[in-house]
């Protein structure tokens, strides 16, 4: 931010103008075999905002896998338009490894919206992961 001659302030960027995203936490469409039980994480869902100018879809919840997974799938139909990023976007998720131990994998957001569970490696199934915290920039 700055101030301009005649003392009023000057907000540098893009302003979010009526047609900014509103935020509303919507369902990930998950494709058969994926749902949203655990009630401790919540359901899968995403939302889309504007974060200093940027448009930003976040996600939050969790996905099971049934059966488990044991590589690169896809758990979701497409997106809207609004939330598909203009290039290839891979987030880090949790994701569980056995019934006491938990790691790390990715998720990875096509341009065409579609979600996809990565890199899931010894043991190299999964029957569940978190999406809490992750995000991706349009």
């Amino acid at each position: 931010m700055a101030q301009s001659s005649n003392g009023n302030w000057v907000a540098h960027g893009r302003l979010a103008g009526s047609s900014a995203p509103n935020g509303s936490w919507t369902a990930i469409p998950l494709l058969t075999g994926f749902t949203t039980p655990h009630n401790q994480f919540g359901p899968a869902q995403y939302r889309v905002i504007t974060v200093a100018g940027t448009v930003r879809v976040e996600l939050r919840g969790s996905v099971a896998c049934s059966p488990a997974v044991t590589t690169q799938t896809p758990f979701s139909s497409a997106l809207p338009v609004i939330a598909r990023p203009a290039y290839i976007r891979t987030v880090p998720c949790r994701r569980q490894l056995s019934a006491d131990t938990k790691g790390i994998t990715a998720i990875e957001v096509s341009t065409a919206g579609v979600l996809q569970i990565h890199g899931l490696v010894t043991p190299n199934t999964t029957t569940w992961f978190a999406i809490d915290g992750c995000y991706y920039d349009i």
